[in-house]
């Protein structure tokens, strides 16, 4: 590090010009505003047995400066203040500027402590291992016992794999050094040639997932990314108490997405699309009977935020590009099977918290617990009739195929249905020269999505709509808060004829018609403010 680089801070005591036998690692520390605890965590850096460590500071337009405090724990370092707050990895990104000669980067949050022998360890398993990224074992700050993190897996949309529960009592059960897809972004030491190759952060995430684009296109790099869990590090996660739970989910998303059309190759990025489109229209439809706008709120915003900065996407393409090594199918293989946002769902983990892991043995447990109530029984019980009364009523339907009347007609295969909506020629009669139907695109991409099984997909368009109709009918009076009143609205919207009489005639817009009323109804009541869906003329619920 040069100390005499504009915009530094040179303690009196600059290092030695001898140059010494290990490789000088330079710990980058981002400071934003931090509390009490940023002297122990200067300290825990000040105090590591690394026998070439210099320590950086980066000091993101704080409200009080931190030189004094930095000073006081870490005499050595030096200190560098924004004019802003850019956000965590392009106020890292200073390092490129500000250092030089460094071999190793330690990127670290203002609220980690280190274990005193944490980089010496990391810099040695980097050796070891031939690994350009190297993460340590993350323990509860104030309760070391508890681990955090020990890197996660990753699934093909974006989504992490925890390979730990969070709060888990640390027993070594997890001190087997193993390839990971990210390491835990908090405190990460980095290659810096690596760094400097793959551009440092991605600057299009302010916060929030910067870690998972490092260690990604990391690997695209051709890098091998590591834990090695004898390092220790105890962390507050201050950073997530500084965004309210609702931004912090809006952030992720759009920063998940980023990540995703950024880092594949371009038959990987329509694959990836086709995937996470499916997946996001899955969780909206959920959403939705779930009654949990603000999620249909994040998923949306994500789309439109990316397309938004469509511009810096393809700059970040480019750049990924530029130093792309491996092909996507090698960095699939290095990610985990399934869709993890699947399995958090079946685990009972959304709607949640992101970070909660209870196991489906505690949600079995609150399951049992919720129908002991006499509603809730009846509830059970009269949707285990429904469902029966729907699975008879359409077994021929289910067990052979839903014939082609009317509306209902066969499905082509996905891909000429997207030609043909791509087209500008309509084949429809004698042929015309005007756009086709959105709903080509629009079942072509589910086509896709579902691997091709048309048959499936037609079947869960039609049939379909009687269960997702009646679950939003059970949804409607809930604002009343009377779970009987849900019991009679289903038993009473499922005994409506129109449903039955659109599939015997093949009326594919009135069975859509059938299952969007609840929802259409539910949205005018709640905007007309009457109670119980609102506080006019009454309070409401």
């Amino acid at each position: 590090m040069d100390p005499q680089t504009p915009g530094n801070d040179a303690p009196d005591d600059a290092p030695s010009a001898t140059p010494p036998t290990a490789p000088a690692v330079v710990a980058v520390v981002v400071a934003r505003d931090p509390g009490d605890w940023f002297v122990e965590t200067m300290g825990a850096l000040a105090a590591q047995d690394y026998p070439n460590l210099e320590i950086l500071v980066i000091d993101a337009n704080s409200r009080e400066p931190v030189k004094p405090r930095v000073a006081g724990a870490a005499p050595g370092a030096f200190v560098r203040r924004l004019d802003e707050d850019p956000g965590f990895g392009t106020a890292a990104n200073e390092v490129l500027e500000t250092v030089d000669g460094a071999a190793f980067y330690l990127f670290c949050h203002d609220d980690v402590a280190p274990g005193p022998d944490a980089v010496r360890l990391l810099v040695e398993e980097a050796f070891r291992s031939n690994a350009a990224l190297v993460g340590p074992k993350l323990v509860d700050w104030d309760d070391p016992r508890r681990l955090l993190q020990v890197g996660q897996g990753m699934d093909h949309a974006g989504y992490g794999v925890p390979l730990v529960d969070r709060g888990e009592l640390d027993q070594s059960q997890h001190d087997a050094v193993r390839d990971v897809f990210t390491v835990p972004g908090p405190c990460t030491l980095v290659r810096a040639d690596l760094f400097a190759e793959i551009g440092g952060f991605d600057e299009g995430i302010s916060d929030f997932l910067d870690d998972v684009s490092l260690c990604w296109r990391a690997r695209i790099a051709g890098a091998r990314v590591i834990v090695a869990p004898d390092a220790r590090v105890r962390h507050r996660d201050v950073l997530a108490g500084r965004s309210g739970h609702d931004d912090r989910r809006r952030l992720q998303a759009r920063h998940r997405l980023r990540i995703v059309l950024s880092c594949y190759g371009p038959v990987g990025l329509v694959r990836a699309v086709v995937q996470t489109l499916v997946l996001n229209l899955a969780e909206v439809t959920y959403s939705v009977a779930a009654g949990r706008r603000r999620r249909i709120g994040d998923i949306c915003s994500a789309w439109w935020w990316n397309v938004g900065h469509l511009g810096e996407l393809q700059a970040a393409r480019r750049q990924v590009r530029s130093f792309r090594h491996v092909p996507d199918r090698e960095v699939r293989q290095a990610m985990t099977g399934g869709s993890a946002r699947l399995s958090q769902f079946l685990r009972g983990q959304i709607g949640r918290g992101e970070d909660r892991f209870t196991g489906l043995a505690r949600s079995s447990r609150e399951v049992a617990g919720s129908v002991r109530g006499g509603s809730q029984r009846a509830a059970a019980t009269v949707w285990c009739a429904v469902a029966v009364v729907l699975l008879v009523g359409s077994r021929h339907l289910i067990t052979r195929s839903v014939p082609a009347v009317g509306d209902m007609v066969v499905f082509g295969p996905p891909t000429d249905l997207l030609r043909a909506w791509t087209s500008g020629w309509r084949g429809a009669g004698l042929g015309s020269a005007s756009p086709s139907p959105t709903a080509l695109g629009i079942v072509g991409i589910l086509g896709l999505g579902i691997g091709g099984m048309m048959g499936m997909l037609r079947l869960l368009l039609t049939v379909g709509m009687l269960p997702l109709g009646a679950l939003f009918a059970y949804r409607l009076p809930a604002a009343s808060g009377s779970r009987w009143a849900q019991i009679a609205s289903l038993l009473v919207y499922v005994a409506v004829p129109l449903p039955y009489n659109a599939l015997a005639h093949g009326h594919w817009g009135a069975l859509a018609l059938y299952a969007a009323a609840p929802l259409i109804v539910g949205r005018l009541a709640r905007a007309s403010q009457v109670a119980p869906f609102g506080h006019v003329g009454g309070p409401a619920g």
